[in-house]
């Protein structure tokens, strides 16, 4: 299951949980067995019997958590995917650049121009992955700002959107790293956005955050496009 290529990320996160409850069991077990003296009958019984219980309580109650989570991670990855299928992006009113003939080389070992779907890096900040339904999604834009701005998704995909190729990378990835990709993305740019809320003197950076906390800052001259990529490329 984890190496197709459609298999989400959090697909690996269900059998590492299981690992590691496993060990965490046989450890306990091994400790058990360290320490473990034989004893009278009359006398300990009863204490051995509850230290047992406990142990079998508290191993059952680990695999129920783990079980638990695993099913939240799944089922947020299922609803992900049947809201990314119910949005219909709108056509660029500015297409990206033709790629230039032959900018594309096939060399063992060099990945392609653009990076496929399945193979663009994908980095998870919380442990079960937001799954945000577009109709309840809002931009909300505050701070140093003359007037404070709150778009709807259905808004958004109203507005003139451009195509662009764009390289990402994440920050820690290292030189020759995976965690890096060209694709196509389709959006609206930041600058307008910020034209809307009108910035005041004093502002120099616009902070991000997502639903799950996640924050990040990024000078204001430097703003990138609010968007999504637009086409597989696979």
């Amino acid at each position: 299951m984890l190496t197709r290529a459609q298999a989400a990320p959090t697909a690996a996160i269900a059998p590492v949980v299981a690992t590691i409850v496993t060990m965490l069991f046989l450890r306990l077990l091994i400790q058990r067995l360290e320490t473990w003296r034989p004893v009278p009958v009359a006398s300990d019984m009863p204490l051995a019997r509850r230290s047992f219980m406990q142990l079998l309580g508290g191993t059952a109650i680990a695999a129920a958590a783990a079980g638990i989570v695993t099913t939240l991670v799944r089922r947020a990855g299922t609803v992900a995917s049947d809201f990314r299928r119910g949005v219909a992006l709108p056509a660029p009113v500015t297409p990206p650049q033709k790629v230039p003939d032959g900018a594309a080389l096939t060399l063992a070992g060099l990945q392609p121009l653009v990076t496929p779907n399945p193979d663009f890096y994908r980095i998870d900040t919380a442990l079960i992955p937001p799954a945000v339904n577009p109709p309840d999604w809002t931009l909300k834009v505050t701070g140093l700002v003359e007037r404070e701005v709150t778009l709807d998704f259905a808004t958004l995909l109203t507005k003139p959107m451009i195509e662009r190729h764009v390289t990402i990378a994440c920050v820690s990835n290292e030189v020759g790293g995976d965690l890096i990709g060209n694709a196509l993305w389709l959006g609206w740019p930041v600058r307008e956005l910020l034209a809307m809320a009108g910035p005041k003197p004093g502002a120099d950076m616009v902070l991000s955050r997502s639903t799950d906390g996640w924050t990040a800052g990024t000078p204001s001259r430097r703003s990138p496009t609010i968007g999504t990529r637009s086409s597989p490329s696979e």
